[in-house]
This record gives C-alpha cells, structure tokens and sequence, in this order.
C-alpha cells in the first residue's frame, strides 16, 4: 500500500506520546513493504523534506508559537499540502493521527488513529485557564470532524472505543500500543525508589504525591519524578505541603528526558513504576516499565489497565487508593523475585500487522 500518515507531531517535534507513536508505526509500516510517507508540522532541527528509515518526512512550516496555535495552524495548511502531494503520489490510504486530518477533502479512504478524546478530559473535575477551557472545545469540535469523515476508526483501548461510542455513536477498533527497542532492562543496582514518569499535572495524579510520599517514606522510599512541570502552580502546592509535612527529601523531580532510550536507566532502577493517572486513554510509561523489568500500579482510569490479566505485574487501583496501595505493593514485591518473569511482549511491528489488517478489512483492499 501507499500509506499517506498526517500527524501534526513527530520527532523531533514532541508534544505527547503520539509523536514517538506516529513515527514507530511508520518505520514499522515500512519495514512491512508498504510506501509510507509523513506529513507533519515543520521543526527547526531537520529539514522540511528527507528520508529516514524508510519513510519519506514531509514537514509544514507552521507558526513558532503556542503547541495549539501550532496544531490549529498545521490543521489549515495540511488541506493545500495534502493536494499538492496527491499530484505526485498515488495514495491507498490516509492514515491519521488525532484529528490531524480533519479540514482535508479528498476521495481517499481515511482512517483515524484515536489516542485519547477531548470530551473525556473536559469532564475531568480539574480547573483550567479560560483559555486552555476554549482550546479544549475547538479542538474537540476538530475531533467530531475527523470522526465524521473517517472510513474507520482505530484506538488505543477499550475504555476509549467505549467513550467514541457513547459520545459520538461510532464503533471502532482497538490495537493496544507497544514498547520501541530503545527501552529494555538496564543492569543496575535497584534503588529504594518508586517512580512517575509524564508531565507534572493534576489529569496525571501528581496532585496525589504529598499522600503517597507520606507513606512510602515510612519504609524508606523515595519518589522520583520525570517529565516537565506543567502546572507550576500544582508543583509548588505539592513541595510546600512535602515541606510542612518534613518529607520533602523524600521527593525529586528530574525534569524532560528527551531521548526515550534514557528512560531505561530510570525505570530498570526502580521498584516501582506508578502511574494514578485521572484519565489516561492508554499510558505507555506502565508498559515501558514492565519492559525493563519494573511492576507497575496504575489507575483504574489508565487504558493499559486492561492488560493486568494478562501481565501478572500490572496492577491497577481507584486512583483515591493509591498512596495505601503503593505502600502495600511495595511490601509484596519485598517478598518476592521477580524481575526475569516480567515483559510486556508486545512489538511495533505487532501493532503494523494488527493495523495493516485491519486498514484491508475496512476499505476491503
């Protein structure tokens, strides 16, 4: 097939976990033997059309700005572009990710790669800025319109594809994500250490931190988290009241790692991987974990959660039972060895097959 993939992210361009996403699908579509070329949002440390692993990278210049003004900005220009693409490409299919090919018009079947949905996360009980409150509805009425116009629809979980179907009356179908190469079990000496990884906000549970600090540092551990602080206003909340409570030695914030593979040092050091997430359609970092040996917690709200039957080491729990839970798994895994049972199993190129079967059921090729 000629696979057209439109994603407003791709790296080096990272906004959230679809960029790593969109790539690792592509390499791994093209490994397959399917032309794959990319359509994305322009970057300043590549140039705007090249060649890697296979795929060919066709970048927008877009406005250096805000990440929505960005998106909204890409979401205009890819309907011109997408045209001038077709004069010298046949594509079979349009692939996109998110609403990342909503304004484009053309009589070729889409699909749509749904990661999350922004009518869930605007129920969630967090306040916003009127502004992000604004960005949230325009960019979910851009996800109606992706829905509206896709031949088929493809998520990340069962939670999600239960959501579109309530919300918008779409069946869909589920291919869960996998774990690239890069992250794998690092030997190291393991630390008396539990571990968040994402971006610093309430949506991801780090509002919980002050109670699950409290209690693990009744046993010795330490709370290490990585990835940007999003909400300034949380984290300083979060020290003050580690400081009121005289636990704040017990708290670390690394901050952004760039390059996923780095990752693997911090989860392999781990006892182990948390994440309380308020809403989460999937959650690779749980996953990540488990690949490099670490059990992992997460929320009843995190879509990989659906994968605890089968992973004995992913765990899951009410989100308001954390800081309890943490503690008590900790004092199970005390008890046990278990870092040669542990491996989440699952390949891109597994989730390339999955999709490529399902793109030739859907538009029947």
């Amino acid at each position: 097939m000629n696979i057209l993939v439109i994603s407003h992210e791709y790296p080096p361009y990272v906004v959230g976990g679809m960029s790593y996403h969109a790539k690792n699908l592509a390499e791994s579509f093209s490994n397959l033997g399917h032309c794959v070329h990319v359509l994305t949002s322009w970057h300043h440390e590549v140039s705007k059309d090249y060649i890697e692993n296979g795929v060919h990278v066709h970048r927008i210049p877009v406005i250096s700005s805000l990440d929505a003004l960005k998106k909204f900005h890409f979401l205009f220009k890819a309907r011109k572009r997408v045209q001038r693409l077709l004069h010298e490409e046949k594509f079979d299919i349009i692939f996109s990710h998110g609403n990342s090919a909503s304004l484009v018009k053309i009589n070729v079947p889409i699909i749509s790669k749904c990661h999350s949905l922004w009518i869930d996360e605007i129920r969630l009980p967090i306040k916003r800025s009127f502004v992000y409150e604004k960005y949230m509805k325009i960019d979910s009425y851009f996800e109606k319109k992706m829905f509206n116009k896709s031949n088929g629809i493809i998520t990340v979980s069962n939670m999600l594809s239960e959501s579109i179907k309530e919300e918008y009356g779409y069946n869909s179908h589920v291919v869960y994500n996998a774990v690239p190469d890069s992250i794998s079990r690092v030997d190291v000496p393991i630390k008396k250490q539990v571990l968040m990884v994402g971006s610093f906000s309430k949506r991801k549970g780090c509002h919980l931190i002050p109670k699950i600090v409290k209690e693990i540092s009744k046993d010795g551990y330490n709370l290490v988290h990585v990835g940007d602080v999003y909400d300034k206003r949380l984290f300083k909340d979060v020290i003050n009241q580690l400081k009121r409570e005289g636990i704040a030695d017990y708290f670390e914030n690394i901050g952004h790692i760039k390059e996923q593979s780095e990752l693997s040092k911090y989860y392999s050091e781990s006892k182990l991987l948390i994440h309380p997430a308020l809403y989460e359609a999937f959650g690779n970092v749980p996953v990540e974990a488990l690949s490099c040996g670490t059990p992992a917690l997460v929320s009843e709200r995190c879509g990989c959660g659906e994968l605890a039957e089968k992973y004995k080491y992913l765990k899951k729990c009410p989100a308001s039972d954390f800081p309890e839970e943490v503690l008590k798994t900790l004092k199970k895994l005390e008890k046990s060895k278990l870092k040669k049972e542990i491996r989440y199993d699952r390949s891109w190129g597994d989730v390339a097959r999955e999709t490529e079967d399902l793109i030739s059921e859907i538009i029947q090729i």
